[in-house]
C-alpha cells in the first residue's frame, strides 16, 4: 500500500499559516472618523479682539469606532496648528495650507498619515512647506525639517507651527506635547469638546496673551496659555511687530520660510485644528484641517 507523505516544508507552512490566522496579525484595523466628525465654529468679534468659540462632536457610530479600535488612555486627541500673515483671510498663504494638509499629512483618501512628533524641547515646528528642488525627494509637506539642499530656494515657503502650552502667559513657561493625546484629549465617552480661543493685550510687555478654554458641553472648566513654536509669546501692537517678524527672519534655521512676511504691515495669527486618532490600530488617522479663525496682533 502506498503511503502519502507529507513534506516537512508543508508542515512549515501550515504551522506558520495557522499562526497567521489565529494571531490576527496583518488584518488591517483602519480608523476614519471623516464622516463622524462635526464641527460647529462661531466667531465672535468685540473690538479689536477676536474670539473663536468652536464645538467637536463624535457621533455614535465615531464613538463606537473608537471604543473598538483605540487603545484605551491613547487618544483620540486635538492638535492645534498656526501660522502667520499680513492679511485675516485664511488664504493669504502661499500654499493652500488645509489642501496640503489634506493630501500629505492626512494621505488623502488612504487615510494613512504621517506620524508627527517634537522636533525638540525648545521647538515644535508643525510641518514644512515647500517645493522640493528634486520631486522623486519629497513630498511638498514633511514634519521633518529638510535640509537647505532639498529646498528649491526661488519658490515660496513656510513653516505651520504648533503652540506651547502653558498654565500661564509667562514667556517660555510652556511645553510641547505630543503623544497619543496631543495638544487636548478627547473624551471618549461622551466625544464632545467645546474650546474658546481668544488673544487679551497683556498690558505689560507688549505681548499678547493668547488664551484657550476647554470643557465639555459648554462648561469651559480649563484654561491655558499658547505660546509660539519656539516657546515665546506672540507680540502685540505696532511696535511689537517689526521686532518679531524681525527675529523670526534672522533665525538661521527658519529665515528662509518666513521670507513672505513684511515687519511694515498688519499681521494675523491664523489657527487650525485637527483630530488626531491616537494608537491601537494600523493607520496614522488625522481628521481634515478645521480652520478656527485670525487674531489680529496688529
Amino acid at each position: 500500500m502506498k503511503r502519502c507523505r507529507i513534506s516537512g516544508t508543508v508542515y512549515v507552512v501550515l504551522i506558520l499559516a495557522s499562526l497567521f490566522v489565529l494571531s490576527g496579525c496583518g488584518i488591517p484595523n483602519y480608523l476614519n472618523l471623516d464622516d463622524e466628525i462635526a464641527w460647529q465654529a462661531v466667531a465672535i468679534k468685540a473690538d479689536q479682539y477676536e474670539t473663536n468659540h468652536t464645538r467637536i462632536t463624535i457621533n455614535a457610530d465615531g464613538l463606537t469606532e473608537i471604543q473598538e479600535k483605540v487603545d484605551i488612555g491613547q487618544g483620540p486627541g486635538l492638535k492645534f496648528f498656526y501660522s502667520l500673515s499680513d492679511s485675516p483671510s485664511e488664504y493669504s498663504f502661499p500654499y493652500s495650507i488645509s489642501s496640503r494638509f489634506t493630501t500629505y499629512m492626512k494621505g488623502g483618501t488612504s487615510g494613512t498619515g504621517k506620524y508627527w512628533t517634537l522636533e525638540s524641547s525648545q521647538e515644535a515646528p508643525g510641518f514644512f512647506l515647500f517645493k522640493p528642488t528634486s520631486t522623486s525627494e519629497l513630498n511638498p509637506l514633511t514634519v521633518v525639517r529638510p535640509s537647505l539642499s532639498q529646498v528649491d530656494s526661488s519658490a515660496s515657503k513656510a513653516i505651520i507651527g504648533t503652540f506651547s502650552i502653558s498654565s500661564t502667559s509667562d514667556n517660555h513657561s510652556g511645553s510641547f506635547r505630543d503623544g497619543s493625546d496631543m495638544d487636548i484629549p478627547l473624551d471618549r465617552t461622551t466625544g464632545t469638546i467645546d474650546l474658546k480661543i481668544s488673544g487679551v493685550d497683556s498690558n505689560v510687555d507688549g505681548n499678547i496673551e493668547l488664551k484657550i478654554e476647554y470643557g465639555d458641553n459648554s462648561s469651559l472648566t480649563t484654561t491655558e496659555y499658547f505660546l509660539d513654536y519656539r516657546n515665546s509669546q506672540f507680540p502685540f501692537g505696532a511696535s511689537q511687530i517689526a521686532p518679531y517678524i524681525n527675529n523670526l527672519k534672522n533665525d538661521v534655521d527658519d529665515s528662509i520660510y518666513w521670507e513672505y512676511l513684511d515687519p511694515s504691515k498688519d499681521l494675523y495669527l491664523h489657527v487650525w485644528v485637527s483630530l488626531y486618532g491616537g494608537a491601537g490600530f494600523t493607520n496614522i488617522y488625522w481628521s481634515n484641517l478645521k480652520y478656527l479663525g485670525s487674531i489680529n496682533l496688529f
